[in-house]
């Protein structure tokens, strides 16, 4: 007799090989079922809603795009996982983005600047 609130030292089980095995089996089939499940994936967000999420502009998301934010396209548009995204700001650190330098353009033909002096 086991005493009361005291588990036993050790615990003899007898099983057949056939049992062992049955139960091997079903432990395994657990383990695999674990597996195969897909993990929960973070919804996807437009590059607005992310930067409202992060508290930046979108501009800033456009140009964190081209660092390499990681991001998929839906159609041609791009959408942010938000877990990504905030584990990707983590590794990549606290820096500032550049904005990208527009080469100037010409004055279109027949357009006229208007200014106070008269030619």
């Amino acid at each position: 007799m086991i005493p009361q609130g005291k588990p036993p030292a050790v615990l003899v089980v007898t099983v057949t090989v056939e049992e062992l095995r049955a139960h091997m089996r079903e432990a395994v089939r657990e383990v695999l079922a674990e597996q195969d499940k897909p993990a929960a994936a973070s919804p996807l967000v437009n590059r607005h809603e992310l930067a409202r999420l992060l508290g930046v502009s979108a501009a800033t998301i456009t140009r964190m795009t081209a660092e390499g934010l990681p991001h998929v396209f839906a159609g041609a548009s791009p959408r942010y996982a938000v877990d990504e995204a905030r584990a990707w700001l983590l590794q990549r650190g606290r820096k500032g983005t550049k904005a990208a330098v527009r080469a100037p353009t010409a004055p279109l033909l027949g357009e006229h600047h208007l200014s106070r002096q008269r030619p």
